[in-house]
């Protein structure tokens, strides 16, 4: 078995020779914690767990673990309609931006949740 060619190819071109892409990983911050502060209720989650009311949690780096996907310790709580209204205005105007994941997306997919 013949090894890819490594010498006069570009890098991209051997991994590809490698190992055949069907999707890729993107890093996405969905929030940031201080552009998007307003849109937080900066309450360590506890309206998200008390409330009746349509809210999530927002975890942070200490609300899990290896072994434990859900420590029970939390940044904020939002409210889901305002965040995801929020989030999808994001996703669409991110798809035009040409370092964006999104940009990978077909419009169709982008527009979907609308």
């Amino acid at each position: 078995m013949e090894s890819p060619p490594t010498s006069g190819t570009r890098r991209h071109d051997r991994q590809a020779q490698v190992r055949p892409r069907r999707w890729r990983v993107r890093p996405f911050a969905e929030l940031h914690a201080t552009a998007d502060k307003a849109k937080l209720i900066l309450d360590e989650g506890r309206v998200a767990m008390s409330s009746e009311g349509n809210r999530w949690l927002v975890y942070k780096g200490a609300s899990f673990d290896l072994w434990n996907p859900d420590t029970g310790v939390y940044y904020a709580s939002v409210d889901a309609e305002e965040i995801t209204h929020h989030l999808q205005q994001k996703r669409q105007r991110q798809h035009r931006t040409s370092k964006s994941p999104f940009t990978e997306f077909a419009t169709e997919h982008i527009d979907a949740s609308a």
